[in-house]
């Protein structure tokens, strides 16, 4: 998984090669994601401000109103400090 944008060749490839083994794996690009399937998980929250967005100001108030609205004082604690955390 990559946050930020990059152009690297690293953030492009699927496959890892060795002498004796081949993985394939998929590579999730959040800026290339829609926010609307991580908005709708709590877990996935802070993950959300990094995706395509065109007002990215308005996505990071949407993502800090999900947090403060969730009921569990513990879980909006940890949220918010991971929002934090990616946001800044």
């Amino acid at each position: 998984m990559f946050l930020k944008q990059s152009t690297s060749e690293v953030v492009f490839t699927d496959t890892y090669r060795d002498a004796t083994t081949v993985h394939h794996y998929r590579v999730i690009r959040l800026w290339e994601q829609a926010p609307d399937l991580l908005l709708r998980n709590p877990a996935l929250l802070p993950l959300a401000f990094p995706t395509c967005s065109d007002a990215p100001v308005e996505l990071l108030q949407t993502v800090v109103q999900a947090v403060m609205n969730l009921s569990d004082r513990t879980q909006r604690h940890n949220l918010a400090s991971c929002v934090e955390i990616l946001a800044g």
